[in-house]
């Protein structure tokens, strides 16, 4: 009996202290958005639970470049860090709030999540002077699940817009092909 009780606990006690993947860590609580918000904001870190590094950060910042409204792409290896809920009003400005910015050494990108290609009341030229500041090339991104273009308006129609099933099937792809990953990370 003492036997199988020794077998029981040394896969136990053999686990590594590391903080594991916890859906529930992520996404925290609130609304819908903000909940999308973290999962996406927990994707971008290259640090995150997840062990992807900066892939999906590639991933995602290739699908911005893909967009039309791209004209001079933004560097995928251009080490990001990711923050939410960023205050982009300036100092002249009522308050406006992002839900992710990307910053790197050369590049921002200043991302408004919402499930439709809708700004809702965001200033898009703030989003941009927000990201542009420093001299930083700059991007703004509607990270949505449904394109509808006739809501582009109030110049959101300059936005690169990224859904979430283009990039989560670029992931899912990738991941799937990486034997390697998928053993570490079931």
């Amino acid at each position: 009996m003492a036997h199988d009780l020794v077998n029981a606990m040394v896969p136990v006690l053999g686990r590594s202290l590391d903080p594991e993947f916890n859906v529930f860590d992520v996404m925290h609580h609130g609304l819908h958005e903000k909940q999308v918000s973290n999962v996406f904001g927990w994707l971008l870190n290259r640090e995150g639970t997840h062990g992807l590094g900066d892939r999906f950060v590639r991933i995602f910042v290739d699908a911005v470049n893909a967009d039309p409204q791209t004209v001079e792409a933004l560097p995928a290896d251009d080490v990001y860090r990711v923050q939410q809920e960023v205050d982009t009003s300036g100092p002249q400005g009522r308050a406006d709030i992002a839900d992710l910015v990307l910053e790197g050494e050369e590049s921002v990108l200043v991302i408004e999540n919402y499930f439709t290609t809708d700004g809702h009341g965001h200033d898009y030229q703030r989003y941009l002077a927000h990201g542009a500041r420093e001299g930083k090339r700059a991007r703004v991104v509607l990270l949505c699940g449904k394109v509808q273009s006739h809501l582009l308006t109030n110049e959101w129609d300059q936005a690169a817009v990224v859904t979430y099933g283009n990039v989560i099937d670029r992931l899912y792809s990738e991941l799937s092909e990486d034997r390697a990953y998928r053993k570490v990370h079931p």
